[in-house]
């Protein structure tokens, strides 16, 4: 998942070359914090979906609805997180310096995941031999027959037809 970050990131910054014309803020730019948190997300349903096999017309809806519940989680618009991409486009210094932030972050939730696994696989609970030891004699019980002058009633068996 490294390379693929990073990959990812040449790749944006090679796509996004200094073009040396003035590019008007947005009035609703968001500030850079704000865009590396909602490019956070972005990059993990892109990785999501990326893995799984969808058919491409249920993909493209599917994508769709989660960019919206997206924006909306984060309180923007689809325009504003449009208009501030294109803007960080024109200016690739500062979108290379959001997209560190994304991959830090990235790269943080991926080691606490991998330390929240095995810190539950460390703190499994492992059968030992005197717990074994008491299952069976709890089986020995269980298997010993009825006290003097009582009888054991025969079980009944099902027997198909009859």
């Amino acid at each position: 998942m490294r390379k693929f970050l990073l990959l990812s990131q040449l790749f944006l910054f090679l796509l996004v070359s200094c073009s040396g014309k003035r590019v008007k803020v947005p009035d609703d730019l968001l500030p850079e914090e704000k865009m590396a948190e909602v490019l956070v997300d972005v990059e993990l349903l892109e990785a999501t979906n990326n893995s799984r096999m969808i058919g491409l017309e249920d993909r493209d809806e599917r994508m769709k609805r989660y960019y919206r519940e997206i924006f909306e989680h984060h309180g923007i618009t689809e325009k504003e997180f449009n208009d501030s991409y294109s803007f960080y486009e024109k200016h690739p210094e500062k979108l290379e310096e959001i997209y560190t932030s994304v991959f830090e972050k990235l790269e943080k939730m991926q080691t606490e995941e991998e330390t929240r696994i095995k810190s539950k696989k460390k703190n499994k609970p492992k059968k030992t031999s005197s717990s074994k030891s008491e299952n069976q004699k709890d089986k020995k019980k269980k298997e010993t027959k009825p006290a003097a002058g009582k009888q054991e009633k025969p079980k009944k068996i099902y027997k198909p037809g009859g």
